[in-house]
């Protein structure tokens, strides 16, 4: 009995703090905290932060609210993640979205793709907005993404 109970407590211990997530590398600022792996350098997610709070403040929005993102690697195409609410998820406006995911593009990785996932606050996938490329020479400033 002891040893069946040694065992069960050993295998918690064991996947209880692995379990809990795996989201990757944290970085925070204000109420901004960013999740970075599989591919994505740290030199990548600083320029990504800084990117998502420049476009933070500029929001009227007086909540305090923590806002969670995500990136990842996924063979050639970076994939940026939002945790929202479902019903969020299912009515958001693509075209800024797709903004977003230029504007990541071509200030943090060169012109690679950008996809953008819709997410849980698990970050499982809810919605996703595959990458599409738009003419971004006319922005200059975060503030010009509507």
């Amino acid at each position: 009995m002891k040893l069946l109970r040694f065992i069960i407590f050993f295998s918690l211990i064991i996947t209880v703090p692995t379990s809990c997530n795996n989201y990757g590398k944290k970085l925070s600022r204000g109420r901004i905290v960013l999740f970075y792996k599989n591919g994505v350098s740290d030199e990548q997610a600083k320029i990504t932060m800084e990117l998502l709070s420049s476009l933070d403040s500029l929001q009227a929005d007086t909540k305090k609210d923590i806002r969670r993102f995500q990136l990842i690697k996924k063979n050639d195409t970076f994939c940026f993640r939002k945790a929202t609410e479902k019903i969020k998820a299912d009515t958001a406006n693509i075209e800024n979205f797709i903004d977003i995911g230029n504007f990541i593009s071509s200030g943090v990785f060169d012109g690679a793709p950008v996809n953008i996932e819709l997410t849980n606050d698990e970050f499982e996938t809810l919605r996703s907005i595959p990458y599409k490329k738009t003419e971004l020479e006319k922005l200059t400033d975060p503030a010009d993404i509507h």
